[in-house]
């Protein structure tokens, strides 16, 4: 039966990833409670299939911040909070689908561009600077 269990898993990640690229090519810019629902659980499904791997779970935590932000500040959030998520959720699925392939490396190229837009993304909706 684990194995049973194992492949609901595997199964349930797979739904996640698919429902995470329906956001991602979305070309409604805007994200209702009930899609903002379905993106979190879809962090929470994938997020044991990232464990121990530092990088994508950093990716993750900063897709929840910024999905968190669009949740609370809804039709006043500005473009540029969820373009973030959405190449952060990117990334997410970049990092499940190519496991093993291009090791660490890959995955903290993607990390520190992700964390250098999110840098960026803070201070631009703190109002200090704009994005370049």
């Amino acid at each position: 039966m684990a194995g049973s269990d194992e492949k609901g898993n595997e199964l349930a990640a797979e739904e996640a990833v698919q429902l995470l690229k329906i956001e991602i090519m979305a070309q409604d810019w805007s994200l209702s409670s009930r899609r903002a629902t379905g993106v979190g659980e879809a962090l929470k499904v994938l997020h044991p299939f990232m464990k121990g791997r530092k990088g994508a779970i950093h990716i993750m935590g900063m897709a929840r911040g910024a999905l968190d932000h669009i949740v609370l500040h809804g039709r006043e959030v500005r473009p540029e909070v969820m373009d973030f998520l959405k190449a952060a959720l990117a990334n997410i699925v970049t990092l499940y689908e190519d496991e093993g392939a291009g090791g660490g490396a890959r995955e903290a190229e993607l990390f520190h561009r992700t964390y250098d837009n999110f840098k960026k993304l803070k201070a631009m909706v703190a109002g200090r600077k704009k994005i370049r």
